[in-house]
C-alpha cells in the first residue's frame, strides 16, 4: 500500500506542485489514486510530443488544480474542475478528465475514472450539456484502489463496461492483485495493470508506455 505522501509526490512529479491543496494527505486514497493515473496519462502524452496545458471548466486555469472526488458531468460548473488539454502538432487536440460520465453504445450513462476525449466532442458536450459519446473516448482507465485483494466481481463489471464503451484503449488499473481476476481479464484480452503504485517503478513505466502506444496510434490514424 502506498502512503498518501507517496501518491502526492508522484503526482507532483508528473503535473506540478500546484496539485496542493486540492490533493493532500487527508484526501481519500482512492481519489488521489485516480489523479496519479491521470498524471501518468498526461506524462505519456507529453512524451509522445503533446503540448500540455491545464484548464478549468470556465476556460481559465488559476494555477491551482481542482479535481473531482466523485463521478460528474463534463459540463458541470459546480466547481472549477481542472482538465488537461493535449495539443499534438498537426492533429486535433484532446482532453484528459477525471471522473466524468460518458454515454455507452446502449445509450446508458457510465463513469470513466480517467478519460481522454476528443476536444470537439468535449466542447460540444459543454455547450449542449450532454455526456461524451464512447466513440469519442480514445483512452479510459478504470482505477481501483483497495487495501486488500480485489474481488472477481470488479473484473466482471469491467468486462461489461468494456462492451459499452469499446475495448480499444481501455485499461483496468489497481494497486492490488487477484490471480483469478487477472486470469479473467487476460482471457478476454483486456488491458490491465496490477500493483500499480509509485514505488513499483517498472510497472509504472510499463503502464505509461502502454498509454504512449495509444497516443502514437491516435497520431498515426488521424
Amino acid at each position: 500500500m502506498p502512503t498518501s505522501r507517496e501518491l502526492i509526490d508522484a503526482i507532483e512529479q508528473g503535473i506540478g506542485q500546484a496539485v496542493r491543496p486540492s490533493i493532500s494527505t487527508s484526501t481519500a486514497a482512492c481519489d488521489s489514486y485516480e489523479v496519479f493515473v491521470f498524471s501518468l496519462v498526461v506524462e505519456a502524452a507529453r512524451r509522445v510530443g503533446a503540448d500540455i496545458t491545464f484548464q478549468n471548466i470556465s476556460g481559465v486555469f488559476s494555477g491551482l488544480f481542482t479535481f473531482r472526488t466523485g463521478p460528474g458531468d463534463i459540463f458541470s460548473v459546480t466547481h472549477p474542475y481542472t482538465y488537461a488539454r493535449l495539443g499534438f502538432p498537426g492533429h486535433r487536440p484532446l482532453e484528459t478528465h477525471i471522473g466524468v460520465y460518458a454515454t455507452g453504445v446502449s445509450g446508458v450513462r457510465h463513469e470513466c475514472d480517467v478519460a481522454v476525449i476528443n476536444f470537439e466532442e468535449a466542447e460540444n458536450c459543454r455547450r449542449q450539456r450532454v455526456h461524451p459519446r464512447c466513440s469519442e473516448i480514445g483512452l479510459a482507465a478504470e482505477c481501483k484502489f483497495y487495501s486488500s485483494r480485489i474481488g472477481i466481481d470488479l473484473g466482471r463489471s469491467f468486462l461489461g463496461l468494456v462492451k459499452e464503451i469499446h475495448q480499444g484503449g481501455r485499461f483496468f488499473v489497481t494497486n492490488s492483485a487477484s490471480p483469478t481476476l487477472e486470469k479473467l481479464l487476460a482471457h478476454h484480452s483486456v488491458r490491465w495493470q496490477r500493483q500499480l503504485i509509485p514505488r513499483n517503478a517498472d510497472l509504472v513505466n510499463r503502464l505509461r508506455s502502454l498509454f504512449e502506444e495509444v497516443f502514437q496510434n491516435y497520431l498515426a490514424l488521424r
